[in-house]
């Protein structure tokens, strides 16, 4: 397999307060719902999926060690 998709998957709830911390961001945080609703999830086979619950260095970690790298 030469490529893997990583999809970060996470709540609404959680994705809206990481957007209402940001500043000067293109996206408007009002403009989450309509994207959430139109986004059309690859399927499972086609993915390796990893919350965004998880710390940054945990979410790498889990990455590298399914990609057998780490």
């Amino acid at each position: 397999k030469d490529s893997q998709i990583i999809f970060l998957e996470g709540s609404p709830e959680l994705i809206a307060q990481r957007m209402a911390l940001r500043n000067d961001h293109f996206m408007k945080p009002k403009l989450l719902n309509s994207q959430l609703e139109t986004l059309e999830k690859p399927a499972p086979q086609e993915i390796l999926e990893i919350s965004i619950e998880l710390t940054i260095n945990e979410q790498v970690r889990t990455v590298l060690a399914a990609l057998n790298l780490g």
